[in-house]
């Protein structure tokens, strides 16, 4: 449930950030992965919401 509890909080990151990444849920492992679809690389916004994800990460 951990897992799916950081999901949720990245999820409203990301909404705020208005940049959305590919998520996939294993056996007791997350896999986030940032880029803009938009640019086909990595955006200001990508190191935003990753710096931000960083932070729930630390605070968890």
């Amino acid at each position: 449930m951990d897992g799916i509890s950081f999901i949720n909080n990245i999820a409203k990151l990301a909404e705020a950030h208005n940049n959305h990444p590919d998520l996939k849920i294993g056996y007791c492992k997350v896999t986030v992965s940032i880029s803009s679809h938009d640019l086909g690389g990595v955006s200001t916004k990508c190191v935003n919401l990753a710096l931000d994800i960083d932070r729930v990460l630390e605070n968890s």
